[in-house]
């Protein structure tokens, strides 16, 4: 019979207190949080390793006549570095709170008995089973709930934000490496092509046409060109170390060469329509703006405790056996919110905080708006500078040596006006190389401040980098 009394007792605690959120008329807040949104989200813009998928490659390697391309050399440092798993985690690790947060309270069992009346002969065995379950007041759960939302949406962007860093990161990486083995190639060219002169040099001297300053100063700039490669093989293992980092291999491992060319500049947006484009998807901006709203809704939860938290129980008392059998009993306690001050004081904090949060978005905002600015104005400037590489420069150094060579088989320009015309073209040559990659690392400098791709670029011809 007691336990048949103790099963009874449970039922009507479940029924009467309603564990589920729905005992107060509510709607029950979304369990789903963690899997909804936010993994979207990310499964679309992030490629996650998990043990179903296959692992990642130990070497950035191909085929003999493989290039390292950009986009598959972005990607594959987005799945091996630990930044982008580090923010991952941590928005895992805050989106987790959810259904801790929204979740009622433990049930409560209360047993009790009176040791005397067991086996005595004068009163039955009293004893007492209570159930109890508190009830949090309307809309504090989902207002905990919210406040947890929109810290983890401010942790999805975080996620968006250390792939947006690494993604600058590579991009300068790869056109630093791009930079270094073009200017090595260049370098080769040069060196033959001062071989020529030399050898026609000492032609010209053996046949006593010119003198032997002609080919002392070529092999002057041979050796010049000789140091250069040390120092361009110095950076070449440099920049593969960088590669190599990003990817979490040893710095010495092979990577295979870039591209012969890399794309030309692309006309820029208006710069207040960057400036919009920014304010509208950075991801930082977002994730402070979410805090915004996680804090309007600690302000919202602290008015909320003004209002009593209910507790509702069941109880089966067989001490009242002697007085019309009162055994069953229902009931529910509350508590008396009548300490104001520190209600009063817990409202005014939340709300200093959202004045806080508000304050660290607008000085975000004027942050980014010049940073955009400043990145804006670089890029046009190297793409202005490239433009007259490619159109002025490097054409009229081109086709000053061709006229000091053949100014200099025909005997009216020296040698050293010959051996300057090539210096000169090969700092041209250079300088346009690197001037192209500069625009494009500063270009990966402006979306990173946008926050991402630029709106709508419309890419021009393709410039050769070697040309």
């Amino acid at each position: 019979m007691v336990v048949v009394r103790w099963f009874g007792i449970c039922a009507f605690i479940v029924a009467a207190c309603g564990a589920s959120p729905l005992c107060l008329g509510q709607s029950a807040p979304s369990a789903s949080f963690v899997q909804s949104a936010p993994v979207r989200n990310l499964r679309a813009n992030l490629q996650i390793v998990t043990s179903e998928s296959p692992a990642p490659t130990s070497r950035v390697e191909g085929p003999a006549d493989a290039r390292l391309a950009l986009e598959p050399f972005i990607a594959e440092v987005l799945v091996r570095n630990p930044n982008v798993d580090i923010a991952l985690a941590n928005w895992r690790a805050t989106a987790a709170r959810y259904p801790q947060v929204i979740s009622l309270d433990d049930p409560m069992l209360d047993t009790m008995m009176a040791p005397a009346s067991l086996g005595s002969n004068v009163v039955s065995s009293a004893y007492v089973i209570q159930g109890r379950q508190k009830v949090p007041w309307s809309g504090k759960r989902q207002l905990r709930g919210a406040i947890v939302q929109h810290e983890a949406h401010a942790a999805m962007h975080e996620v968006d934000d250390a792939r947006l860093h690494l993604t600058q990161l590579a991009k300068q990486a790869y056109y630093e490496y791009f930079v270094v083995v073009r200017l090595q190639e260049l370098n080769k060219l040069n060196r033959q092509t001062l071989q020529q002169f030399h050898d026609n040099a000492l032609q010209r001297y053996q046949a006593n046409l010119v003198s032997q300053q002609d080919v002392l100063l070529a092999d002057v700039e041979l050796a010049e060109l000789e140091r250069r490669d040390l120092e361009l093989t110095r950076m070449a293992q440099v920049a593969v170390a960088r590669i190599n980092t990003l990817l979490l291999l040893p710095p010495v491992g092979p990577v295979p060469p870039p591209p012969a060319e890399v794309p030309g500049t692309e006309r820029l947006p208006e710069a207040e329509l960057v400036q919009q484009f920014a304010l509208a998807q950075r991801p930082d901006i977002l994730a402070a703006r979410d805090r915004v709203r996680a804090e309007q809704a600690a302000v919202a939860l602290a008015e909320r405790e003004y209002k009593p938290d209910l507790e509702y129980y069941g109880r089966y008392d067989t001490f009242w056996l002697p007085q019309n059998r009162l055994v069953g009993q229902v009931g529910v306690t509350m508590n008396v919110p009548l300490a104001l001050d520190r209600r009063r004081g817990a409202v005014r904090e939340a709300s200093a905080k959202v004045f806080q949060r508000r304050a660290e978005v607008e000085q975000l905002i004027a942050r980014v708006q010049f940073e955009i600015q400043e990145a804006y104005a670089k890029v046009r400037e190297s793409s202005g500078v490239v433009d007259i590489y490619d159109r002025r420069i490097l054409p009229v150094a081109s086709d000053s040596v061709r006229a000091g060579q053949a100014g200099y088989q025909a005997g009216n320009v020296d040698f050293l006006r010959l051996i300057q015309s090539q210096r000169e073209l090969i700092g041209v040559r250079e300088r346009q190389v690197q001037a192209l990659a500069e625009y494009h690392s500063r270009l990966a400098d402006l979306e990173r401040v946008v926050g991402g791709p630029l709106p709508r670029p419309v890419a021009t011809e393709e410039i050769p980098a070697g040309r």
